[in-house]
């Protein structure tokens, strides 16, 4: 009897070695995808960056672009006002001198 007693003792010493031996292999694969997940975040992570960057610099150039547009738009606005007013201007100064002449040389 006491035979059986120590075979019995004996498997459950192996059978309790043996779920020892399955639980560290499962946290070791544990860890492993673990690794493997931080891995992957920061991938993705990365790529996240890297798309928030090139859309930031496609903005930015984009508002440059719409900027000069506007800005080319408003001097060509101001240089034909200028022109207009020029124009206006040298009328009224062919009129002031022919006035001026009229009177001071009838």
């Amino acid at each position: 009897m006491e035979v059986q007693g120590e075979k019995l003792l004996q498997e459950l010493i192996s059978h309790e070695q043996a779920l020892l031996a399955k639980v560290e292999a499962a946290k070791q694969e544990a860890q492993e995808l673990l690794g493997q997940a931080e891995v992957e975040a920061q991938a993705i992570a990365s790529e996240i960056d890297r798309q928030i960057a090139q859309l930031t610099a496609e903005q930015a150039a984009q508002t440059r672009r719409q900027a000069e547009e506007v800005r080319l738009a408003s001097l060509a606005k101001v240089e034909a006002e200028v022109a207009r007013l020029e124009a206006r201007s040298q009328g009224r100064l062919d009129e002031a001198v022919k006035l001026v002449l009229e009177r001071v040389l009838p």
